[in-house]
């Protein structure tokens, strides 16, 4: 069994954030009439919860009130016109905006109010694919010695950017589109197929890959998907778990290889 969670350098920027968040949350409500909005632009050090916390506590006193400022706003594109303010300490940026609640909102007498409620902007390629090809080759070495039955890597997915079709690209290749033909295809670099070093498959004693996906906090949508390696010396029997979704060959004939839902 294995788990992909997202990107590393994700879930350090979003935790970051978050600790951030909280020490404002903490400290002070939004009594003002305020919203208090953050993206740490640069931060090559932990920024520090107890300046930052003051340096919003300070600009919050000095904006008007909030009645007047919404007044104010252009009815187009009125957030290009919030008030914002630049957090800076060495090695550190923070861009913060605040935004006025609408006169009477009740979050502005809510005593559990939060006046930070938005989390971390991150950006980036996707490479799910590429890191669950990596677990699950790491998983498929010679680390287990079952050679003499079907052998099945679990892998838990607890990245919300692993869609169906990164997993698809991960094991079985990237979308490839063929000029000459008008056919669609798949490359030839993901965790199942042949190579001159393997002309009968990458990984043959790996008979299958299980996905697991859903919803954490709601366990009962979870759904599984058998991923068959076609090249396995063993293959993964269908009936051993009779309710899960099953991906792999539905047409061989020759070298032609047809993989889809079955």
């Amino acid at each position: 069994m294995l788990s992909l969670f997202q990107r590393e350098d994700w879930t350090v920027e979003e935790k970051r954030h978050e600790r951030l968040a909280d020490a404002v949350n903490a400290a002070l409500r939004p009594t003002d009439g305020y919203f208090v909005h953050f993206q740490i632009n640069r931060a090559q050090r932990e920024p520090s919860p107890t300046r930052f916390v003051k340096f919003v506590r300070d600009a919050l006193a000095r904006l008007p009130p909030h009645e007047i400022l919404l007044e104010s706003l252009p009815a187009l594109r009125p957030r290009q016109h919030l008030p914002s303010a630049i957090y800076e300490e060495t090695d550190v940026l923070i861009e913060v905006e605040f935004v006025p609640m609408a006169p009477n909102a009740p979050s502005k007498s809510d005593p559990d109010a939060r006046i930070v409620g938005t989390g971390a902007i991150t950006g980036g390629m996707v490479n799910s694919a590429e890191r669950l090809k990596k677990k699950v080759a790491a998983k498929a070495g010679g680390r287990y010695k079952i050679e003499q039955v079907p052998f099945l890597v679990l892998a838990g997915l607890h990245d919300m950017f692993c869609s169906e079709d990164q997993v698809l690209a991960g094991l079985y290749g990237g979308d490839r589109y063929s000029l000459s033909s008008g056919e669609l295809g798949r490359r030839n670099d993901g965790l199942f197929g042949p190579d001159l070093q393997r002309d009968k498959g990458r990984h043959k004693r790996l008979s299958a890959v299980g996905i697991i996906s859903g919803l954490r906090w709601k366990p009962e949508s979870n759904e599984l998907s058998i991923m068959h390696n076609p090249y396995a010396s063993r293959p993964w029997p269908d009936y051993i778990i009779p309710n899960a979704r099953n991906f792999g060959v539905i047409q061989s004939t020759g070298e032609l290889m047809r993989l889809d839902w079955r």
